[in-house]
Order: structure tokens, then C-alpha cells, then sequence
């Protein structure tokens, strides 16, 4: 079937209109549907709010493996269905009780492992009256459009991120001693060439970058500022305003994302989440 397509942003995201997931979804559809997120970084299907915890597992898998959930238990998965992830605003760290409010911030998902996931996908289930829109930064036009004294001081230079970042603007849940092992760290180079189009894209994450190879802390720090402030330009950027039922699925190889939370906290903000797995960066 040929896809009905329409652009969200004016520099990424699009959607696809009327397509059903779990009547319309089959190996022709799938191999489009891949195409159409390859080339535009965020991918919308709207009106879903019969997908099943299971139907949604069903989706993931066109884009890939699925990565397991780092955080595990009834408050952060979904029961009987592990690989599904549960974000909200209800929820307390595991182990201080304090609230968590994931999300928050410029990032990229788990870029601390080696091969950190390609895509992240959110089911949009229980969403506040008004606010909490997700915003998206198109960072392989911003590597594209990057000037020549930012691209000179960035080079072929690598990044190692960590769990959790000595400057990140944010706290994230306290690890477990059984989830500690994945703390290891990992080395990205910040321009990461994204495989479906052979194009370099910025690669950075705030909460978990803690230094850049070769530089000093400070010039570290300094470029990786600079970087970001470039990243997140207006001009860049998508803000997906939620209705029930959207799925979304970005690309963590080339799109930093941030949530908003400019919304009253006594309403709910509820999704389910999956991440696909990704390959070794380059």
C-alpha cells in the first residue's frame, strides 16, 4: 500500500495519516514505514489508542530487536509484557522514594552502552489537559550546517558518556546493585555517521556526557556547550504536541530530545515506551 505521508516539521518529523497499526501492518508497510523514518528522524502515527501492550511489541520489531528495559519492576514495566516500559509522572526512584520525572532535558536514550538504541518509541495513553509536548532537534542538518570553527574544534573527536554525568542538569533513578554492572561507560564520536543515510549528525547528551578525548575539562565542557547550543536552535526543532493514542518513534542516532513539564502535576502524563535495539557507532 502506498503510505499517505505529511510533514510535521519544518527541518524533521513526519506522519503517517490513517494507517492503522494493527490492521494495516505487514512486511510491504514495514519496509516503507522504515524508509519514511529513515530520512525523517521522528515518525508519528496517530489515533492508536487500541494498541495493545503486545500489538505494540509487534510494531517495534519492524524497526529492529528489541532492547530490554534497563529499569525493571511493576512501577517502570509493564506486567506480563517485560519489554514494554512505563513512563509517567507518578513515578519514585527505586531506591530514595524520590519522585522521578524522566525525560526532562536535552538527550539521546542510553548512550552510555556501546551500542546504545537506535530508535525509542512512546504510546501515548493518559496525557495532561494541556502542556507536556516533547520537542526534537534535527542534529544531522545541524552537523550539515555546523560552522567551520565549531567542526574544526570537534574533528574526529570522541565523547565518553557515562550513566550519569557530573554536570547533568538533571538526576536520574538511582541504579540497584544488580543493574550497576551497566555503568561501564562508552566511547561515541560526537559526529556520528547515521546508516540509513550515510550523513554525519551531532552526538552529545547532556546527562551523560562526562568528557571529550583530548581536551582538557573545561575546553571539554566548552565544546560540548557549544555543540549543544547549536544542536537546539529553533530552526532545528519539532515540538510534537501529544493527543491519546499517538505513537512516536525518533532516531537516537541523529535527534536529541527533550519533555516539557510545563503542565499541572496533579494530572497524569502516562506512556509506555520500547527501545530498538542499534549497532556500534562510527
Amino acid at each position: 500500500m502506498a503510505l499517505d505521508v505529511r510533514k510535521l516539521g519544518d527541518t524533521l518529523g513526519a506522519e503517517i495519516i490513517g494507517f492503522d497499526l494493527q490492521r494495516d501492518l505487514n512486511e510491504e508497510s514495514a519496509a516503507e514505514i522504515n524508509e519514511v523514518w529513515g530520512q525523517n528522524g521522528v515518525l508519528c502515527f496517530r489515533d492508536q489508542q487500541s494498541l495493545s501492550p503486545q500489538d505494540f511489541v509487534i510494531l517495534a520489531r519492524v524497526f529492529g530487536d528489541i532492547l530490554p528495559q534497563l529499569a525493571t519492576g511493576k512501577e517502570f514495566s509493564v506486567p506480563d509484557v517485560p519489554d514494554v516500559g512505563i513512563i509517567s509522572n507518578r513515578q519514585t526512584d527505586p531506591v530514595t522514594g524520590d519522585k522521578v520525572m524522566r525525560g526532562g532535558s536535552w538527550h539521546t536514550d542510553h548512550s552510555h552502552a556501546e551500542t546504545p538504541p537506535r530508535g525509542t518509541i512512546l504510546h501515548a495513553l493518559e496525557l495532561p489537559d494541556t502542556g507536556g509536548d516533547t520537542m526534537f532537534a534535527n542534529c544531522r542538518a545541524a552537523y550539515r550546517e555546523m560552522p567551520a570553527d565549531l567542526k574544526e574544534r570537534t574533528g574526529d573527536r570522541k565523547a565518553h558518556h557515562v550513566y550519569l554525568s557530573s554536570r547533568s542538569p538533571r538526576k536520574m533513578p538511582t541504579l540497584r546493585d544488580h543493574e550497576k554492572h551497566i555503568d561501564k561507560g562508552a566511547w561515541h564520536p560526537l559526529g556520528r555517521t547515521h546508516p540509513p543515510t550515510g550523513e554525519k549528525s551531532i552526538y552529545l547528551n547532556p546527562i551523560r556526557t562526562e568528557s571529550v578525548e583530548g581536551l582538557e575539562e573545561e575546553d571539554g565542557f566548552d565544546l560540548l556547550d557549544d555543540l549543544l547550543k547549536h544542536a537546539t536552535q529553533e530552526k532545528y526543532q519539532y515540538a510534537h504536541k501529544w493527543h491519546p493514542g499517538d505513537v512516536i518513534i525518533w532516531d537516537n542516532r541523529c535527534t536529541l530530545h527533550a519533555a516539557s513539564f510545563d503542565y499541572d502535576q496533579t494530572q497524569t502524563r502516562l506512556m509506555h515506551r520500547i527501545m530498538v535495539a542499534g549497532e556500534p557507532s562510527y
